[in-house]
């Protein structure tokens, strides 16, 4: 196994020398064949990951998800609490920090500095102003004709998703914030370059259960080639 070099693609993969994020962390733990599921990896992270992963370009994915295969093990968690954290969390990233990112590219700054200056959303009422104030965003960049509109009308949704506490539905209205995003930014490297650390920070919320692994996380970067 140690031999072969894995090459982290869009898509789930082979789980033999060709993954996506998702598929590369199951083949951490020996379980390759599970492709993109969730083992033990946070669902919400799944949802979020499987999209940007594929719509990231084929060179900017081994650098950015290739070290995160480790970070992602062990964080399910199913209490209702955690899952609502990490809803919050990607609904504030998606609404101040992406679409802030679409909007100030695509000429829209009075609507992106209104966005950067929301509360962090941390709850219910936070999450109902920044969607009220992400879908205001949306509204003007429409009627400018801008393609930041998608961006900031997906952000919207994420936080209307984290209010209702549905939180799969936060993850991927939080990817697709980040997708649309990379269309109206160039170069996309600005965007791209973020998902790391929303993923690192979601993973940060809630206790992460030890799993035991096949090989180490080092190993595995070296495959991908995330280690010289």
């Amino acid at each position: 196994m140690f031999d072969k070099i894995i090459k982290l693609v869009s898509g789930a993969g082979n789980g033999f020398d060709e993954a996506c994020l998702m598929t590369a962390s199951n083949m951490l733990i020996g379980k390759g064949e599970c492709g993109d599921k969730a083992t033990c990896q946070c669902r919400l992270l799944q949802e979020f990951i499987i999209p940007t992963n594929d719509k990231m370009p084929d060179d900017l994915r081994c650098k950015f998800y290739g070290p995160l295969v480790y970070e992602i093990l062990g964080t399910l968690n199913e209490s209702p609490d955690v899952l609502r954290r990490r809803g919050f969390a990607f609904a504030d990233w998606a609404v101040r920090e992406i679409a802030t990112i679409a909007l100030s590219a695509d000429g829209l700054q009075v609507e992106a500095d209104r966005l950067k200056d929301l509360p962090e959303i941390t709850d219910s009422e936070s999450a109902r102003a920044a969607d009220a104030a992400a879908d205001a965003a949306a509204d003007a960049a429409y009627v400018a004709d801008r393609s930041a509109a998608c961006a900031a009308r997906s952000a919207a949704c994420a936080a209307r998703s984290a209010e209702r506490d549905s939180c799969l539905s936060v993850a991927s209205d939080a990817a697709s914030a980040v997708n649309y995003t990379a269309d109206v930014v160039f170069p996309s490297n600005a965007v791209w370059e973020k998902c790391p650390e929303i993923i690192l920070r979601v993973a940060a919320i809630g206790d992460r259960r030890p799993v035991e692994t096949v090989m180490t996380g080092d190993e595995l970067c070296m495959q991908l080639g995330t280690l010289n």
